[in-house]
């Protein structure tokens, strides 16, 4: 590189240092100017100072600071040299390897060549080339500085983003702040962060009473500093004493994002502001305390509804009304109002302002709405507001709005179990209250239905009924409380065992409201032969009981006898006496606790038995008086004996807190005698219940083995009928079958055999005693194993193991039959009861019937065998005294008393002798004139014997007859249970078809009539097939069957026409002449039941005729009736198809010929009857037996 290039490249490089300098003191003054402005502003956005002053302040503070900075920058950057020497020596400061060549290289070349004073020419030339030479022009232009300007540069954007960043986040606050910065001058102020305004506040307040004010804040919540300034006497100076205002501060309070101040008890006028946060601006605003109105006087007059029986009244205080209420209301104020209005609780009810006297208000049209119950805490008063805008209220009175409850009922504990006979009397027992008055309570009961079977309806029975209207009440704490005590008699239902009845009680006010008890009652229906087994399972825990009670006796006993040795002694020093005797008598509390105890004692276990066994209708008389008796024997043994001990043990406990012991030994001897008494009447008691729980078991166990013995048959029947069907598939199983059935049989076998054995081994033990009860649990065990033995149970329980074991399963059945019915005789007969079902029992005393003609013919031919013994007498007497209590078993007492008659006097006939009293010839004349007239004695007892006998024999005949009169009368009273329903199908049926043949109803409705009326066809033959036994009753729905019948094969054919009609209107004609007779039967049945009943026969005043018999003779009569009635409609179709001469008018033959069958048999029915009823006294002939 040349000199010159040299030169003009360190110009360059000086000018473009200079340019850089310039720019870096430009752009740091712009840097200095926008960073402390943006610093200014953000400051005084924060701060917001209203201070003008501030203002210039900042502004001369950011012009202040961009002079300085451009002053000491200017300094700094401008003041530097830039020339071409200043280069190279800067260029040789950063490279001192260079030394001072090139900075000496431009002092030569800046001199002229002339100059005498620069040294040789040609030795600055050489310098200047070597520089130029050596210098390389990356070296020159690397000096160039650019570094300030681009840092500057880069703040400078850092600042332009931030800049832009606040412009775009709040623009209008970068604005504000800006021309608040650079125009001080100007009135810009920044918007307030808190905008307070008034959002509800009175100009006017009632004196003494309370200011209130809701501040709200235009941008958010109102600030938590916020307060409520309020000044004095502005508004009236002259109320001031020093005739200054006078002002005060008062808090807010949060109100969600607003906020309230409150004054209380406001007295003179005043003004209010509200400041916080940067909100200082709001205006005074002037408020007028004036006289509040307020109510001279009102009256407020109740209205109850009618069901509640409650009077109106008037109320000025507080107000308890029930729900319905309505309330009437009217008053005076102080000053004229512009508004008045009610607040009762959470509800406001505005009142009517007389337009004429502005101070009275009332009510008026408006409903002061009761409807929703109010609890206690509530509170009503009346607020008025008076024409100066003041308003006033009446003091808060307690407001009560009472609901209507509905009734509550609750099931109370009774004594009843779940578990009952058919025939018990259930006590229903309810605690039914209500808040007013209670109308009605309802027993709701149901049947449970099986799993194929449709439930039937539920049925009602009214428990409670009250007065007609609600009974007056004076006050709502007048309520109704009703303690239901039913007793529910089931017997008249007929329930059969296993049914189950729930039963749902329900109470109904006069509000109506209706409630029903939390829970439903169930009851199960089980047989008497179950509930005898659950009776005696009780029974054993009570003998376990009593066996209880007197260990504990004994053991009292015992303390009593050690106190006694302990007392005797005469060591008061020692405590052991007192001790002892403190001891026995903690023990014989204990005893007398274990029986006397309500809850969990003896007695009122036996008690609660009793109760249950009679409640239940128990047809064992001798149980139930045996139950009685130990009850009456416990409560006799605690009030006696046990408390007698009691009463001595405690005195001389008493006694023996003196120092001597004197007469304590005494008091203790008389206790221990108690004692003892006590304990042997609870021995005795324990030993008789013990030997009655034997007998329970024999039947206990009789009724398991009948059970199994039906299972086994029902078993086997199903096996046989499998057996039919020959499947070789199954031989394998129906053989394992047949073994399982062979083991339950020979089981059952082995079973009876044991409990036999038993039974004999009780009879060998029994001392033979004079206790009643010992003796009839004997007979009871006699007579089944008689029983037994005559049905052969045990041969018909071998004879069925046998058949079995030979695969014989039709013959085993029979015999499996004979045992299941001997086992039930032997129940029945040990436990001195009879069947609930009338036809079993009809057959059991027709048996009865024919053993007791065997036993006449015996009877009959020992009174023509003189040489009879007098063993073959006593068997026949045995044999007549056990028929006499099978027949008494039998419910056929007088049949009994005559069978117990005639015992006695074959026992007479068998005491007469029979052998001469002597062998000589003195003696044989004696003894043949001794034994004619023994047998003159012999033969007029046994005369007696028969006659007594034949008597029996009438008794079992009217017996049966009342038997069957019961078993007839139970199907009238299911018949009448239904009937009504019968009778409005059938008129149903009659309109569906009228109403069919009017509009020409399809063939589908028709058919729908077809089935309905042959349904209730089939009914009613099945009906007349259960009364076949009283032939009347029998015929009557025989006949409305047939017309059903006639009409269901017309309905069949789509045939609605009249004559269709017809066969239904007598269908109905004749079932409501039924629903009659039936109604008039209930009625003479209650009657008859009312004054006694009928009596069995025989003996006395003959019984009345039975209603089954009176109602047989109305039904002949309206059967009678009807049939005249169907006569002449035959004579007048036939008489009218005679006069037009139309054969198909004319009833066909075969209808005369079934009226006069149906009249032929009405007559034979009528000479029947009043061959039964115009002689119901006359005796039936005797048997040919006898």
């Amino acid at each position: 590189m040349n000199p010159k290039s040299l030169i003009d490249e360190l110009d360059r490089a000086g000018h473009a240092q200079r340019r850089e300098a310039v720019a870096s003191w430009v752009l740091g003054v712009l840097f200095s100017f926008i960073a402390t402005a943006i610093v200014l502003g953000l400051l005084d956005y924060f701060v917001r100072s209203r201070d003008q002053g501030l203002r210039w302040v900042a502004t001369a503070a950011l012009l202040g600071v961009t002079s300085v900075v451009a002053w000491r920058w200017g300094k700094r950057r401008l003041g530097q040299r830039t020339d071409r020497l200043a280069l190279a020596e800067r260029i040789e400061r950063h490279r001192p390897e260079r030394g001072s060549q090139l900075s000496s290289a431009v002092a030569f070349y800046d001199q002229e060549a002339d100059d005498p004073t620069a040294g040789s020419a040609e030795l600055r030339r050489a310098v200047i080339v070597d520089a130029a030479q050596n210098t390389p022009l990356e070296v020159i232009r690397q000096e160039v500085d650019r570094a300030p300007r681009r840092q500057l540069t880069r703040r400078l954007a850092v600042l332009a983003c931030l800049m832009m960043g606040l412009t775009i986040t709040n623009p209008a606050a970068t604005r504000i702040a800006a021309e608040r910065l650079l125009a001080p001058w100007a009135d810009i102020a920044w918007p307030r962060l808190t905008q307070l305004h008034v959002i509800e506040a009175p100009t006017s307040v009632a004196a003494g009473g309370t200011f209130e004010v809701v501040v709200g804040n235009h941008t958010g919540a109102v600030p938590s500093d916020a307060i409520m300034e309020v000044r004095y006497g502005s508004a009236a100076p002259e109320a001031q004493p020093d005739n200054q205002p006078k002002s005060e501060v008062r808090s807010l309070q949060p109100l969600a994002d607003d906020a309230v101040g409150r004054l209380e008890e406001v007295r003179r006028s005043f003004a209010f502001r509200v400041v916080g946060g940067d909100d200082d601006s709001m205006a005074w605003q002037e408020v007028d305390v004036l006289e509040a109105p307020h109510a001279i006087e009102f009256k407020l007059r109740t209205l109850p509804p009618a069901y509640s029986g409650l009077a109106s009244a008037e109320v000025t205080g507080p107000l308890r009304v029930m729900v319905g209420t309505r309330l009437d209301l009217a008053g005076l104020a102080s000053q004229p109002l512009s508004t008045a209005t009610v607040v009762a609780g959470e509800e406001n009810f505005a009142l009517t302002i007389d337009p004429a006297d502005p101070a009275r208000f009332a009510l008026g049209q408006q409903v002061w709405n009761t409807e929703v119950p109010l609890t206690p805490g509530s509170t009503y008063c009346i607020k008025l507001a008076a024409t100066s805008g003041v308003t006033g209220s009446t003091n808060a009175h307690p407001y009560e709005v009472r609901p209507d409850s509905a009734p509550t009922t609750q099931w109370q504990p009774a004594t009843d179990d779940d578990y009952v006979t058919a025939r018990a009397v259930v006590s229903l027992c309810l605690l039914v209250q209500d808040d007013l008055a209670i109308e009605r309570v309802i027993m709701q009961w149901s049947i449970a239905a099986g799993d194929d079977e449709e439930a039937p309806p539920p049925e009602e029975l009214i428990l409670y009924a009250g007065p007609t209207e609600p009974p007056r009440r004076q006050s709502l704490e007048e309520g109704d409380r009703q303690p239901i005590d039913f007793e529910w008699d089931l017997a008249p239902l007929g329930l059969p065992p296993n049914t189950e009845i729930a039963i749902v009680a329900s109470a109904s006010d006069y509000k109506p409201n209706t409630t029903n008890a939390p829970r439903p009652t169930n009851l199960v229906v089980i047989s008497d032969e179950d509930f005898e087994a659950r009776l005696a399972t009780e029974q054993s825990r009570l003998v376990e009981e009593i066996t209880r009670a007197l260990e504990l006796q004994r053991t009292a006993a015992l303390a009593a006898k050690n106190a006694a040795i302990e007392a005797a002694d005469g060591q008061t020093e020692s405590g052991k006496a007192r001790d002892a005797i403190g001891s026995a008598e903690y023990q014989q509390r204990l005893a007398s606790e274990s029986i006397d105890d309500p809850r969990g004692g003896v007695r009122a276990l036996a008690q609660r038995l009793t109760d249950r066994a009679r409640r239940n209708r128990l047809d064992r008389p001798e149980m139930v008086e045996r139950l009685a008796r130990a009850a009456d024997e416990l409560s006799t043994i605690v009030e006696s004996p046990q408390s007698e001990a009691r009463r001595e043990l405690a005195t001389a406990r008493r006694d023996s807190q003196s120092k001597t012991l004197e007469g304590v030994a005494e008091r203790l001897a008389v206790a221990t005698a108690h004692q003892q008494e006590a304990t042997k009447r609870l021995e005795s008691l324990a030993d008789s219940l013990a030997g009655w729980a034997d007998y329970g078991r024999f039947a206990q166990e009789l009724l398991e083995m009948q059970k199994t013995q039906n299972e086994t048959l029902a078993q086997t029947r199903q096996e046989a009928a499998a057996a039919a069907q020959r499947d070789p598939l199954a031989a394998a199983q129906r053989q394992a079958n047949r073994e399982k059935l062979l083991a339950s049989q020979a089981d059952l076998q082995r079973r009876f055999a044991r409990l036999e054995q038993s039974m004999r081994g009780l009879l060998d033990q029994e001392p033979g005693t004079a206790d009643q009860e010992s003796e009839r649990a004997v007979d009871a065990v006699r007579d089944a194993l008689d029983e037994a033995a005559e049905s052969g149970v045990g041969a018909a329980l071998r004879e069925a193991s046998r058949e079995l074991a030979t695969n014989r399963l039709g013959s085993a059945t029979k015999g499996q039959a004979a045992a299941a019915e001997g086992l039930e005789q032997m129940l029945e007969t040990l436990r001195g009861g009879a069947s609930n079902d009338p036809d079993r029992l009809i057959g059991q005393l027709q048996k009865a019937q024919e053993r007791l003609n065997a036993l006449g013919e015996a009877v009959a031919q020992d009174a023509n065998n003189f040489s009879a013994d007098q063993a073959s007498r006593e068997e026949l007497a045995k044999n007549a005294e056990r028929l006499g209590r099978q027949l008494d078993r039998l419910t056929a007492p007088r049949a009994a008393n005559a069978m117990q008659a005639a015992a006695n006097q074959l026992e007479n006939a068998g005491e007469s002798p029979s052998n001469p009293p002597g062998d000589s010839p003195e003696g044989a004349e004696q003894g043949s004139g001794q034994q004619a007239s023994a047998g003159q004695a012999g033969g007029a007892s046994q005369g007696d014997a028969q006659l007594s006998m034949q008597q029996a024999s009438r008794e079992i005949d009217r017996r049966i007859d009342q038997l069957e009169n019961e078993a007839t009368q139970r199907l009238l009273d299911r018949l009448a249970q239904r009937i009504a329903e019968y009778v409005d199908q059938q008129e149903e049926v009659l309109q569906r078809t009228m109403q069919a043949d009017i509009s020409q109803a399809p063939v589908s409705a028709i058919a729908a009539l077809r089935d309905d009326q042959s349904q209730l066809r089939d009914t009613l033959a099945k009906a007349s097939v259960a009364l076949q036994r009283r032939a009347v009753f029998e015929i009557a729905l025989r006949g409305v069957a047939a017309e059903m019948n006639e009409a269901t094969q017309r309905l069949a054919q789509a045939d609605t026409s009249r004559l269709t009609q017809r066969f239904e209107a007598a269908a109905l004609r004749r079932l409501k002449a039924i629903a009659e007779v039936l109604e008039q039967n209930q009625a003479e049945k209650e009657e008859q039941e009312e004054q006694g009943g009928g009596g069995g026969g025989g003996g006395g005043e003959s019984p009345p005729p039975s209603p089954v018999d009176l109602a047989e003779l109305k039904m002949l009569r309206l059967t009678q009736l009807e049939l005249i009635s169907q006569t002449d409609a035959y004579e007048a179709d036939t008489a009218r198809g005679e006069r037009l001469r139309d054969p198909q008018m004319m009833p066909p033959p075969e209808v005369a010929a079934q009226l006069a069958a149906e009249q032929r048999r009405l007559a034979e029915l009528a000479t029947e009857l009043a061959e039964r009823t115009n002689d119901p006294d006359a005796e039936s002939e005797p048997h040919d037996s006898f």
